[in-house]
Protein backbone atom coordinates (compact mmCIF):
# COMPACT_ATOMS: atom_id res chain seq x y z
CA UNK A 1 0.00 0.00 0.00
CA UNK A 2 2.84 2.37 0.87
CA UNK A 3 4.38 1.76 -2.55
CA UNK A 4 1.27 3.20 -4.22
CA UNK A 5 1.12 6.30 -2.01
CA UNK A 6 3.27 8.46 -4.37
CA UNK A 7 0.80 7.72 -7.16
CA UNK A 8 -2.02 8.86 -4.87
CA UNK A 9 -0.23 12.19 -4.49
CA UNK A 10 0.15 12.40 -8.26
CA UNK A 11 -3.55 11.73 -8.73
CA UNK A 12 -4.33 14.47 -6.21
CA UNK A 13 -2.29 16.80 -8.42
CA UNK A 14 -4.48 15.73 -11.33
CA UNK A 15 -7.69 16.13 -9.31
CA UNK A 16 -6.93 19.65 -8.14
CA UNK A 17 -5.70 20.65 -11.59
CA UNK A 18 -8.97 19.39 -13.05
CA UNK A 19 -10.97 21.22 -10.38
CA UNK A 20 -9.12 24.41 -11.29
CA UNK A 21 -10.24 23.95 -14.91
CA UNK A 22 -13.82 23.17 -13.86
CA UNK A 23 -14.15 26.24 -11.64
CA UNK A 24 -12.49 28.64 -14.03
CA UNK A 25 -14.71 27.58 -16.93
CA UNK A 26 -18.03 27.26 -15.08
CA UNK A 27 -17.79 29.72 -12.20
CA UNK A 28 -15.17 32.22 -13.43
CA UNK A 29 -13.68 31.90 -9.94
CA UNK A 30 -10.08 32.92 -10.62
CA UNK A 31 -8.92 33.01 -7.00
CA UNK A 32 -10.28 29.55 -6.20
CA UNK A 33 -8.66 28.21 -9.36
CA UNK A 34 -5.38 29.79 -8.20
CA UNK A 35 -5.65 28.05 -4.83
CA UNK A 36 -6.34 24.75 -6.57
CA UNK A 37 -3.19 25.29 -8.65
CA UNK A 38 -1.17 25.88 -5.48
CA UNK A 39 -2.49 22.70 -3.88
CA UNK A 40 -1.79 20.72 -7.05
CA UNK A 41 1.76 22.12 -7.10
CA UNK A 42 2.23 21.00 -3.51
CA UNK A 43 1.30 17.42 -4.38
CA UNK A 44 3.43 17.52 -7.52
CA UNK A 45 6.47 18.59 -5.50
CA UNK A 46 6.10 15.84 -2.93
CA UNK A 47 5.06 12.86 -5.08
CA UNK A 48 8.57 12.40 -6.45
CA UNK A 49 10.20 12.95 -3.06
CA UNK A 50 7.93 10.41 -1.39
CA UNK A 51 8.53 7.92 -4.20
CA UNK A 52 12.27 8.13 -3.56
CA UNK A 53 11.87 7.97 0.21
CA UNK A 54 9.80 4.77 0.09
CA UNK A 55 11.75 3.41 -2.91
CA UNK A 56 8.62 3.27 -5.04
CA UNK A 57 9.82 4.96 -8.24
CA UNK A 58 8.29 3.24 -11.26
CA UNK A 59 7.61 3.69 -14.97
CA UNK A 60 3.90 3.94 -14.18
CA UNK A 61 4.51 6.74 -11.69
CA UNK A 62 6.66 8.64 -14.17
CA UNK A 63 4.06 8.47 -16.93
CA UNK A 64 1.22 9.28 -14.53
CA UNK A 65 3.14 12.30 -13.28
CA UNK A 66 3.64 13.66 -16.80
CA UNK A 67 -0.01 13.14 -17.76
CA UNK A 68 -1.14 14.89 -14.58
CA UNK A 69 1.29 17.74 -15.18
CA UNK A 70 -0.05 18.14 -18.71
CA UNK A 71 -3.52 18.81 -17.33
CA UNK A 72 -2.57 20.94 -14.31
CA UNK A 73 0.40 22.90 -15.63
CA UNK A 74 -0.31 22.71 -19.36
CA UNK A 75 -4.02 22.91 -20.13
CA UNK A 76 -5.14 24.88 -17.06
CA UNK A 77 -2.85 27.94 -17.47
CA UNK A 78 -3.80 28.27 -21.13
CA UNK A 79 -7.51 28.12 -20.24
CA UNK A 80 -6.91 30.57 -17.38
CA UNK A 81 -5.46 33.09 -19.84
CA UNK A 82 -8.34 32.59 -22.23
CA UNK A 83 -11.03 32.99 -19.57
CA UNK A 84 -9.31 36.05 -18.13
CA UNK A 85 -9.29 37.78 -21.48
CA UNK A 86 -12.91 36.78 -22.01
CA UNK A 87 -13.73 39.35 -19.34
CA UNK A 88 -12.36 42.06 -21.63
CA UNK A 89 -14.83 43.26 -24.33
CA UNK A 90 -13.06 42.49 -27.58
CA UNK A 91 -14.24 41.69 -31.08
CA UNK A 92 -14.03 38.04 -32.12
CA UNK A 93 -11.15 38.71 -34.50
CA UNK A 94 -8.97 39.95 -31.66
CA UNK A 95 -9.77 36.88 -29.54
CA UNK A 96 -8.00 34.77 -32.14
CA UNK A 97 -4.73 36.33 -31.03
CA UNK A 98 -5.44 35.12 -27.49
CA UNK A 99 -5.82 31.52 -28.67
CA UNK A 100 -2.45 31.39 -30.43
CA UNK A 101 -0.18 31.98 -27.39
CA UNK A 102 -2.29 29.51 -25.41
CA UNK A 103 -1.78 26.83 -28.04
CA UNK A 104 1.95 27.60 -28.17
CA UNK A 105 2.10 27.20 -24.39
CA UNK A 106 0.28 23.83 -24.43
CA UNK A 107 2.54 22.55 -27.21
CA UNK A 108 5.68 23.58 -25.35
CA UNK A 109 4.50 21.90 -22.14
CA UNK A 110 3.79 18.69 -24.06
CA UNK A 111 7.20 18.81 -25.74
CA UNK A 112 8.97 19.46 -22.46
CA UNK A 113 7.23 16.62 -20.62
CA UNK A 114 7.81 14.21 -23.50
CA UNK A 115 11.50 15.11 -23.69
CA UNK A 116 11.86 14.72 -19.92
CA UNK A 117 10.40 11.21 -20.05
CA UNK A 118 12.82 9.97 -22.71
CA UNK A 119 15.93 11.88 -21.61
CA UNK A 120 18.13 9.69 -19.43
CA UNK A 121 20.79 12.39 -18.95
CA UNK A 122 18.78 14.83 -16.81
CA UNK A 123 18.18 12.79 -13.68
CA UNK A 124 19.78 15.32 -11.34
CA UNK A 125 18.81 18.52 -13.13
CA UNK A 126 16.18 20.09 -15.35
CA UNK A 127 16.60 21.21 -18.93
CA UNK A 128 14.54 24.33 -19.32
CA UNK A 129 11.99 25.86 -16.96
CA UNK A 130 9.84 23.13 -15.34
CA UNK A 131 6.16 23.27 -16.30
CA UNK A 132 4.94 23.78 -12.68
CA UNK A 133 7.16 26.86 -12.37
CA UNK A 134 5.95 28.14 -15.74
CA UNK A 135 2.31 27.68 -14.72
CA UNK A 136 2.77 29.46 -11.39
CA UNK A 137 4.63 32.28 -13.12
CA UNK A 138 1.99 32.81 -15.81
CA UNK A 139 -1.10 32.52 -13.65
CA UNK A 140 0.24 34.65 -10.78
CA UNK A 141 1.49 37.35 -13.16
CA UNK A 142 -1.85 37.66 -14.91
CA UNK A 143 -3.91 37.44 -11.73
CA UNK A 144 -1.91 39.75 -9.48
CA UNK A 145 0.02 42.03 -11.86
CA UNK A 146 -2.62 42.68 -14.53
CA UNK A 147 -2.97 46.31 -13.45
CA UNK A 148 0.63 47.01 -14.38
CA UNK A 149 0.83 45.62 -17.91
CA UNK A 150 -1.19 45.64 -21.14
CA UNK A 151 -2.89 42.67 -22.76
CA UNK A 152 -0.29 42.60 -25.54
CA UNK A 153 2.47 42.37 -22.95
CA UNK A 154 0.89 39.35 -21.28
CA UNK A 155 0.35 37.52 -24.56
CA UNK A 156 3.97 38.10 -25.52
CA UNK A 157 5.03 37.02 -22.02
CA UNK A 158 3.08 33.77 -22.40
CA UNK A 159 5.03 32.91 -25.54
CA UNK A 160 8.38 33.78 -23.90
CA UNK A 161 7.66 31.57 -20.88
CA UNK A 162 6.62 28.79 -23.26
CA UNK A 163 9.98 28.98 -25.02
CA UNK A 164 11.83 29.00 -21.70
CA UNK A 165 10.45 25.51 -21.09
CA UNK A 166 11.90 23.98 -24.23
CA UNK A 167 15.21 25.86 -24.44
CA UNK A 168 17.57 23.32 -22.78
CA UNK A 169 19.15 25.62 -20.22
CA UNK A 170 20.42 23.34 -17.39
CA UNK A 171 18.87 24.14 -14.03
CA UNK A 172 19.53 22.50 -10.68
CA UNK A 173 16.48 20.46 -9.74
CA UNK A 174 14.52 20.68 -6.49
CA UNK A 175 14.60 16.92 -6.01
CA UNK A 176 17.22 17.19 -3.24
CA UNK A 177 19.32 14.41 -4.74
CA UNK A 178 22.53 16.44 -4.44
CA UNK A 179 24.02 18.82 -1.90
CA UNK A 180 23.58 21.77 -4.25
CA UNK A 181 19.92 20.85 -4.73
CA UNK A 182 19.34 20.75 -0.98
CA UNK A 183 21.02 24.15 -0.52
CA UNK A 184 18.92 25.52 -3.37
CA UNK A 185 15.69 24.29 -1.78
CA UNK A 186 16.56 25.89 1.56
CA UNK A 187 17.64 29.16 -0.07
CA UNK A 188 14.59 29.32 -2.30
CA UNK A 189 12.38 28.48 0.66
CA UNK A 190 13.76 31.47 2.57
CA UNK A 191 13.27 33.74 -0.44
CA UNK A 192 9.71 32.46 -0.82
CA UNK A 193 8.81 33.19 2.80
CA UNK A 194 10.19 36.74 2.63
CA UNK A 195 8.58 37.41 -0.77
CA UNK A 196 5.12 36.16 0.22
CA UNK A 197 5.30 37.94 3.58
CA UNK A 198 6.23 41.29 2.01
CA UNK A 199 4.52 41.15 -1.39
CA UNK A 200 1.78 38.54 -0.80
CA UNK A 201 0.95 36.64 -4.01
CA UNK A 202 2.66 39.32 -6.10
CA UNK A 203 5.90 37.76 -4.91
CA UNK A 204 5.33 34.49 -6.80
CA UNK A 205 6.79 35.73 -10.12
CA UNK A 206 9.83 36.93 -8.18
CA UNK A 207 10.22 33.48 -6.60
CA UNK A 208 10.07 31.73 -9.98
CA UNK A 209 12.56 34.20 -11.44
CA UNK A 210 14.88 33.63 -8.48
CA UNK A 211 14.67 29.87 -9.04
CA UNK A 212 15.58 30.20 -12.72
CA UNK A 213 18.65 32.30 -12.00
CA UNK A 214 19.78 30.35 -8.94
CA UNK A 215 19.00 27.03 -10.58
CA UNK A 216 21.37 27.85 -13.41
CA UNK A 217 24.02 29.18 -11.01
CA UNK A 218 23.85 26.24 -8.62
CA UNK A 219 24.08 23.76 -11.50
CA UNK A 220 27.22 25.47 -12.79
CA UNK A 221 28.73 25.52 -9.30
CA UNK A 222 28.03 21.83 -8.84
CA UNK A 223 29.62 20.96 -12.18
CA UNK A 224 32.73 22.85 -11.06
CA UNK A 225 32.73 20.82 -7.83
CA UNK A 226 32.19 23.90 -5.68
CA UNK A 227 29.10 22.28 -4.09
Amino acid sequence: MLKFFPNVLTLLNLIFGSLAIFYITTQFDFMLAWYFLLVASFFDFFDGLVARWVKAESALGKELDSLSDMVTFGVFPAIFFLMFFKLIPLIDFVYAFVYVPGLVYIICVALRLAKFNVDSTSGDHFKGLPSPAAALLLVSSLLFLSDYFTMDTFLFFEVIVSLFMIVPVPLESLKMKTTSSKILVVTLGAISIVSIFTLQWKGVPLIVGAYYLMGFLFYQLRKKAIF
